[in-house]
């Protein structure tokens, strides 16, 4: 994730040894009942071998289902730098239980772990979400970039922003693939955003290498 140039985080992904995607892991994760074991493995992986990748204030992004954090259901590395992650809380259902999860999360914050909501704009996430949850960033799903070109929709994301930034909520542009939505992005106030424009996603030990390699994406 950059923001006006800068690295200020990463996004951890999982992929099968075959290249398999994280839909597909988790699909067949069902299949097996192994959902909850797939995804704190995940999240294990993800955190041992991600935060010491990161520099200075960088964060590392990890994904995890609303549905795990309601039943309380999270384990973190007990060594883990918490104020260095960012859980991604990626809900495409109805929260089950909305006391339930800001019980936990709060219990998170208290211990440095900040807080991000993921696809906004796809699924249940809405303005209520964001009242009750008190996120540290939002990330605005893929189908709003994409549409940043419309007049209406630029007007709309305009507003957003603008709400965010008086909340302190930081907005981060997802699936940024052309220089044209990146200037649009910016236009309206947009100053953090990922995506293939910049870098596409790398294994980490080919990122070790390459880290060394990265500029100044967007000055």
């Amino acid at each position: 994730m950059f923001r006006d140039g800068a690295i200020i985080g990463y996004e951890a992904l999982i992929r099968g040894t075959r290249g398999e995607s994280a839909k597909q892991l988790f699909k067949a994760a069902v299949h097996l009942g192994a959902v909850e074991t797939l995804d704190e493995k995940a999240r294990e992986l993800a955190i041992e071998q991600g935060t010491p990748l990161l520099d200075g204030e960088q964060k590392l992004f990890v994904n995890i289902a609303a549905q795990t954090l309601t039943k309380g259901l999270i384990r973190l590395p007990p060594d883990a730098p918490l104020s260095k992650i960012v859980l991604e809380i990626t809900e495409q259902m109805k929260i089950p239980n909305m006391n339930s999860l800001k019980d936990q999360l709060g219990r998170l914050k208290e211990r440095g772990l900040l807080v991000a909501l993921d696809d906004f704009g796809h699924g249940f996430n809405n303005l209520s979400t964001i009242s009750e949850l008190k996120p540290h960033s939002i990330k605005l799903d893929i189908a709003l970039v994409r549409k940043v070109g419309d007049h209406t929709t630029a007007n709309l994301l305009m507003n957003f922003v603008a709400l965010c930034h008086n909340l302190n909520i930081k907005v981060i542009a997802e699936g940024v693939e052309q220089a044209s939505q990146m200037e649009r992005l910016r236009n309206i106030g947009v100053r953090y955003m990922q995506g293939f424009w910049f870098e596409h996603p790398k294994a980490r030990n080919k990122w070790l290498p390459h880290l060394s390699l990265m500029g100044s994406v967007l000055e």
